[in-house]
C-alpha cells in the first residue's frame, strides 16, 4: 500500500485543515515525523488507521478523534486518505460522529458517523460506496489485512515494541493467533470431538438396532408357528443359525398355507359356476316365455296398421294440392288490386299539369306499337313502354327539383356576397387612415432610437476606466487590511517587549540569588574549616600554622542541591528570557512587514483612501446601471420602429388582398343571378315553381310504384297457378276438389300416424330382443323341454357356495398370516444383517477418529505434547524470530539473535517463549536481562519480523509505506547508527518508512522531515525537504 496524500480537519490537536502531500516523502524513502510533545504526531497515525478501518488504536472511541480546540459544531471533523494498493487507486473519506449546530433553534444535534469510498479507473471517479459494511468488505479485500494487523504491520506502534518481547506464553498466543487467524485450527479438535460422539452415538444405536432386530425375528416365530416353532431343530442361539432357521420355518409354513388356498378357491370356484348355471336357466326359459307373448300380440295388429299407413300417405299428398290452391287463390286476389291502385295513381298525374307534360314528353320519346304485332305482345311492349315513359318522367320531376334546390341556394349565396363586398369596401377605407397614423409613428421611432444611440455612445466611453478603478480600490484595501495588521503588531511589540523586560528582570534576580547562594556556601566553607583550626597545626588551605583572622561562624546552612537548584533555575529564566528576545525580534520583523505592505499609511489614512476609492466605483456602477437602462431602452424603440415598419407592409398587402376579391365577387355575383332566374322559369317565382315541382313529382313516383306493384302482383299469380298444375300433376289428384276429400282431419290424422309409428317401432324391438344370447337360450331350451329349476334346487346350490367361500377366507387368512411373518423375518434379518455387516467398519473408523482427536489434543502418539493450535503459533513465532534476527545480527555486530523456545507454560502445554542468544558468550539469555537500548533494538527487530511475517500470511501483498512510532533516545550514538542502518535498508523496493521520533541528531541525519508545529489554536504539518 502506497499514501499519496492525507487531510485532516477537526481531529485531535488539527482544530484546521492540513493537507499533507506524500509524493515528496515517498520520493525521500525515509522521512522523519517530528514535533513537540504532544504536537499530535501519533495522532496522524491514529487518523490513518481510522479512516481506512474505522477504529482507533488502544481500543478508544472514533469520537475522541474529534478535536476539542473549537466549540462544539463549529467544525466537521473529517480524514481523507488517497491510496494505491495492488495498482488500483482509491480514495477514502471517514467522519465520526460529532455535533453541528442545529438547523432550527439554538444548540446541537449528534450527526452520526459516516464514510466514502471511491475508486479511480480510466481516469475518472467511481460512483462512491457508502455504507459501511460494503466499505469494510472493499478495503479487506485489496488491503489482505484487518485492522488488527494493520496496526502491528504498517504502524509499529508506539510503546508496543517491548509488550511482544518480555509477552508471556498466553499472551503472545493471544496476539498471535489474532494476527495470523489460526482460530480455525480450534475447529479442528471440535470437529473430531464431534466425529467421536457421533460414532459412540451410533454404536450404541446399531447395539440396540440389533438386538431389538432379534427379539422381534424370535417373536414373530413364536407368535405364528408357536413355542416349538423349531423343532426339530434345537433352539438357535447364534444370530447366524437364528436367521437361518427363521426364514427356513417361516417360508414352509407359507408355502404350506398357500397350498391349501388355491384348493378352497378351486373348490368356491365350482360351486358358484353350479349356481350361475342354474340361475342362467331358469331367466333364459322366463324371457323366452315372455318374448312370445309380445310376438303374437305384435302379429294380430298387422292388417289395422297396413290400412291406416295408406290413409295417412294419401293425406300427406293432398296438403300439398291444398296448399298450392290457396296460394294461387291469394295471388290472382293481390294482382286485381294492384290493377285497381295503377289505374287511379294515372288518374291523379294525368289530372296534374305538371306531371303531365312531363308524361307526354316521355311517351313522345317511347314512340307507338306497331300494328303487325300479335295482339299479346303488342299488350306486353306497351305495358313495358308505359312503365319506361313514368320512369323517365319521374326521373325528368328529379331533375327540375334538383335545379330549383340549386337555386334556391344560389340565391342565399348572392345575399353573402354582397355583404362581404360591402365589408370589403369599408375595411379599404379603414386602411387609408392607419397607414396615415403609422407613417407618422415611423418617422418619430427613427429620431428617438438615433438620439439613444448617441447616449450609449458617450455611456460606453465612461466604462472605460474600470479596470483602472477595480485595481485601486484593490490596492487601498490592501493597505487599509496592512495598516490594521500593523497595528495589531504594534501591540504584539509592546506586549513581547513586557514580556523581555519582565523576563530580564527574572533572570538578573535569579542570577542574584545564586551569587548569594555561592557566597552563603563559600562562607559557611570559611566557618567550618575554621571551626577546625588549631594553634600550631598547619591550615587546611594555606598551610600556616598562625590564624591571625579565622572566618566568624554563620548561621544559616546552604547545601549543595540548594545551589544546584538555584543554577536550574537560573538557566530556565535565561532560556525565557533569549526566548523572550527571540519574539521581540519576531514582533518587529512582522511589524516592518506590515508597515512595508501598508506604505507608510496609518489606519485612518489607509481608510480615507480606500472610501475614496469605493466612491468612485459606486460613481462607475451608477454610469455602469444608466447605461444598461438606455440600452434597455434603445432596443425597446427599436423593436416598435421594426413593427411599425411590419405594419405598414401588412396594410399595403392587405389593401391589394381586398381589391382582388372584390372583383372576383362581382363577377361570381353575376354568374349566380342568371342561374337563379332560368330556374325561376317565364312566371319568375321562384318558391312556386319548386311547390309544383314537388307536387308533381309525387304524383309520378306513386304512379311508377303502382306499375311495379301491379306487375309483381301479376307475375306471383301466374306463379302460384303454374305451382298448383305441377302439384295436381305429382301428388295423382284430377282436381282440388279430389285432393280436399283424401284429407284428414288434425286429430284422425295424428292418431293413425302414432298407430303406425308404435306398430313399428314394437316390431324393430321384437327383433332385437330375439337376438339376445338370453331369449335364444331360452327358444331352445323351449324348444328340447326344458324344465324351470324350483326353489329348492336353488337354495341347495346357494348353501354349497357360501360353505367354500367360507373356507376359502379362512385359508387366505391363514395365508396372509405367513406372509406378514415372511416379510416380518426378511425385514428384521436385513436389519440384523446391514448391522452386523456395518460394525467392523464403524469400529475402525471410531479407532482412527479418537486417534486423531488425541493427537491434536497433545496427547496418544503426539511426541511433542504440543496441541495443534500451539503447534502453528509454534511455527509463526520461529518464522518471526528468524526474521527479526536478521535484522538484529545487523544492529548488534552479529552479537544477538531471537530464537523461538518451548519451555513448558501453563497447563502443561508447551510454551511459546522467545530467549535471546549471545553469541559472545554462547549463551541463552531472557530478554528482560537486556539493557535499555539492546531491548528498544531486540524490540524494533521483532516488531519489523512480525510485520513482515503477517505481510507474507496474509497473501504476500506489497506494503509500500511503514511508521515506526518509537523513540531512539535509549540508544548510544554508534548504536543508532547500526540501527539507523537497518531502518534504512527498509527503503529498499521503493517503500516508504516514516519514523517518529524526539532525538535531535536524527533531525540532522533524515533530510526530509513531516514537521509538526504545535500553536494554542491548534497543530499545523508541513513538509520540509532537506531544509
Amino acid at each position: 500500500m502506497r499514501i499519496h496524500s492525507i487531510r485532516l480537519t477537526g481531529i485531535g490537536p488539527y482544530a484546521e485543515t492540513q493537507d499533507v502531500d506524500f509524493e515528496a516523502l515517498n520520493s525521500a524513502g525515509l522521512f522523519l515525523l517530528d514535533g513537540p510533545t504532544g504536537a499530535g504526531k501519533s495522532t496522524i497515525l491514529t487518523a490513518l488507521c481510522y479512516a481506512l478501518y474505522g477504529s482507533v488504536p488502544g481500543g478508544r472511541s472514533p469520537d475522541s478523534l474529534v478535536t476539542t480546540l473549537r466549540p462544539a459544531g463549529t467544525v466537521a471533523p473529517e480524514v481523507l486518505v488517497e491510496f494505491t494498493v495492488q495498482t488500483r487507486r482509491f480514495e477514502v473519506l471517514r467522519s465520526p460522529r460529532h455535533a453541528r449546530p442545529k438547523k432550527r433553534g439554538k444548540g446541537t444535534t449528534t450527526t452520526p458517523a459516516s464514510v466514502s469510498l471511491r475508486e479511480l479507473k480510466d481516469g475518472a471517479w467511481t460512483a462512491p460506496l457508502t455504507r459501511a459494511d460494503e466499505v469494510g468488505q472493499q478495503i479487506a479485500s485489496v488491503m489482505h489485512l484487518d485492522a488488527e494487523q494493520f496496526m502491528q504491520v504498517v504502524m509499529l506502534p508506539q510503546g508496543q515494541f517491548a509488550r511482544f518481547l518480555t509477552a508471556t506464553s498466553d499472551e503472545r498466543r493471544d496476539l498471535l493467533r489474532r494476527l495470523f487467524g489460526t482460530q480455525r485450527f480450534d475447529g479442528v479438535e471440535e470437529h473430531l470431538k464431534a466425529e467421536a460422539d457421533r460414532l459412540d452415538s451410533r454404536a450404541a444405536a446399531d447395539r440396540q438396532i440389533a438386538q431389538s432386530a432379534r427379539e422381534q425375528l424370535r417373536e414373530a416365530a413364536r407368535e405364528e408357528l408357536g413355542q416349538d416353532w423349531h423343532d426339530p431343530a434345537p433352539y438357535p442361539e447364534d444370530d447366524d443359525d437364528l436367521l437361518t432357521l427363521v426364514a427356513e420355518r417361516a417360508d414352509a409354513a407359507h408355502a404350506a398355507a398357500k397350498t391349501r388356498q388355491d384348493e378352497a378357491e378351486a373348490a368356491e370356484k365350482a360351486a358358484r359356476t353350479a349356481l350361475e348355471q342354474l340361475r342362467r336357466t331358469g331367466q333364459a326359459l322366463e324371457a323366452a316365455a315372455g318374448w312370445a307373448v309380445r310376438d303374437e300380440d305384435h302379429r294380430s295388429k298387422a292388417e289395422a296398421t297396413a290400412a291406416d299407413r295408406t290413409a295417412v300417405e294419401a293425406h300427406r299428398r293432398a296438403e300439398a294440392v291444398v296448399t298450392a290452391a290457396a296460394r294461387a287463390e291469394k295471388a290472382a286476389g293481390a294482382a286485381e288490386s294492384a290493377a285497381a291502385q295503377e289505374e287511379a295513381a294515372r288518374e291523379r298525374a294525368e289530372a296534374d299539369a305538371t306531371a303531365a307534360g312531363w308524361l307526354a314528353a316521355a311517351r313522345a320519346e317511347q314512340g307507338e306499337v306497331q300494328q303487325g304485332e300479335q295482339a299479346e305482345a303488342r299488350e306486353t311492349v306497351q305495358e313495358e313502354r308505359a312503365r319506361k315513359a313514368v320512369r323517365s318522367a319521374v326521373q325528368a320531376g328529379a331533375s327540375a327539383a334538383d335545379a330549383v334546390a340549386a337555386a334556391l341556394k344560389d340565391r342565399i349565396r348572392i345575399g353573402r356576397l354582397q355583404e362581404q363586398q360591402a365589408a370589403a369596401a369599408q375595411r379599404r377605407e379603414a386602411i387609408v387612415g392607419e397607414r396615415r397614423t403609422a407613417e407618422t409613428e415611423r418617422d418619430a421611432r427613427a429620431e428617438e432610437v438615433a438620439a439613444l444611440r448617441e447616449e450609449v455612445e458617450a455611456g460606453a466611453a465612461k466604462l472605460g476606466a474600470q479596470d483602472a478603478v477595480d485595481a485601486e480600490l484593490a490596492a487601498a484595501r490592501a493597505r487599509r487590511k496592512a495598516a490594521e495588521t500593523a497595528a495589531a503588531r504594534a501591540a504584539e511589540l509592546e506586549t513581547a517587549e513586557a514580556a523581555h523586560t519582565q523576563a530580564r528582570q527574572a533572570e538578573e534576580k535569579a542570577a542574584q540569588r545564586r551569587l548569594d547562594l555561592l557566597r552563603s556556601r563559600y562562607e559557611q566553607a570559611a566557618s567550618e574549616l575554621a571551626a577546625q583550626l588549631e594553634d600550631g597545626h598547619p591550615c587546611l588551605v594555606c598551610g600556616s600554622v598562625e590564624h591571625p583572622r579565622p572566618a566568624d561562624p554563620v548561621d544559616e546552612d546552604v547545601t549543595e542541591a540548594a545551589v544546584q537548584r538555584a543554577e536550574k533555575a537560573l538557566e530556565k529564566a535565561s532560556a525565557a528570557t533569549a526566548a523572550a528576545a527571540a519574539d521581540v525580534t519576531a514582533a518587529q520583523a512582522r511589524l516592518h512587514e506590515a508597515q512595508t505592505a501598508a506604505g507608510g499609511l496609518g489606519v485612518d489614512e489607509a481608510s480615507e483612501a480606500v472610501s475614496a476609492a469605493e466612491t468612485a466605483k459606486q460613481e462607475l456602477a451608477a454610469a455602469k446601471r444608466a447605461l444598461a437602462a438606455t440600452r434597455r431602452r434603445l432596443t425597446t424603440a427599436q423593436t416598435k420602429q421594426e413593427s411599425v415598419a411590419a405594419l405598414l407592409a401588412e396594410l399595403a398587402t392587405e389593401d391589394g388582398k381586398l381589391e382582388e376579391q372584390s372583383a372576383q365577387r362581382a363577377e361570381r355575383i353575376a354568374d349566380l343571378e342568371e342561374s337563379v332566374a332560368a330556374a325561376a322559369g317565364e312566371g319568375g317565382d321562384l318558391e312556386a315553381r319548386r311547390d309544383a315541382v314537388v307536387a308533381a313529382r309525387s304524383l309520378l313516383e306513386s304512379l311508377d310504384e303502382a306499375l311495379g306493384r301491379r306487375a309483381s302482383a301479376g307475375a306471383l299469380a301466374a306463379q302460384a297457378e303454374d305451382a298448383l298444375r305441377s302439384a295436381l300433376a305429382e301428388k295423382d289428384f284430377a282436381d282440388v276438389a279430389a285432393a280436399r276429400a283424401a284429407r284428414l282431419s288434425p286429430e284422425d290424422a295424428a292418431a293413425k300416424e302414432a298407430a303406425v309409428q308404435a306398430y313399428a317401432r314394437e316390431e324393430s324391438a321384437l327383433a332385437e330382443l330375439a337376438a339376445t344370447a338370453l331369449v335364444a337360450e331360452g327358444r331352445r331350451l323351449r324348444a328340447e323341454g326344458t324344465q324351470a329349476p324350483d326353489e329348492a334346487q336353488t337354495a341347495a346350490a346357494v348353501e354349497r357356495l357360501q360353505a367354500a367361500e367360507a373356507a376359502s377366507r379362512e385359508q387366505g387368512a391363514v395365508v396372509g398370516s405367513r406372509a406378514a411373518l415372511v416379510s416380518a423375518v426378511r425385514r428384521q434379518s436385513a436389519v440384523l444383517r446391514e448391522v452386523l455387516g456395518r460394525a467392523a467398519d464403524l469400529i475402525a473408523e471410531h479407532e482412527r477418529v479418537t486417534g486423531l482427536l488425541a493427537l491434536v489434543r497433545g496427547s496418544g502418539e503426539n511426541r511433542l505434547k504440543m496441541p495443534l493450535t500451539s503447534y502453528v503459533l509454534a511455527g509463526r513465532l520461529e518464522e518471526v524470530a528468524a526474521a527479526a534476527s536478521e535484522r538484529l545480527r545487523k544492529m548488534t555486530d552479529d552479537r544477538y539473535c531471537l530464537e523461538y523456545s518451548d519451555a513448558v507454560g501453563g497447563r502443561g502445554n508447551k510454551g511459546l517463549e522467545i530467549v535471546v542468544r549471545d553469541h559472545y558468550v554462547d549463551e541463552v539469555r531472557h530478554p528482560s536481562t537486556l539493557s535499555g537500548g539492546e531491548t528498544f533494538m531486540a524490540s524494533l527487530s521483532l516488531a519489523l519480523g512480525l510485520a513482515d511475517t503477517v505481510q507474507a500470511a496474509s497473501g504476500g501483498i506489497e506494503l509500500d509505506t511503514l511508521f515506526v512510532d518509537e523513540g531512539f533516545g535509549s540508544l548510544d550514538t554508534e548504536t543508532l547508527d547500526e540501527v539507523m542502518g537497518v531502518v534504512d535498508s527498509l527503503r529498499t523496493g521503493g517503500r516508504t518508512v516514516g519514523l517518529v521520533s524526539h532525538v535531535e541528531r536524527m533531525k540532522n541525519d533524515i533530510p526530509t522531515r513531516l514537521a509538526v508545529t504545535k500553536h494554542r489554536r491548534g497543530s499545523s504539518l508541513a513538509v520540509h525537504d532537506g531544509d
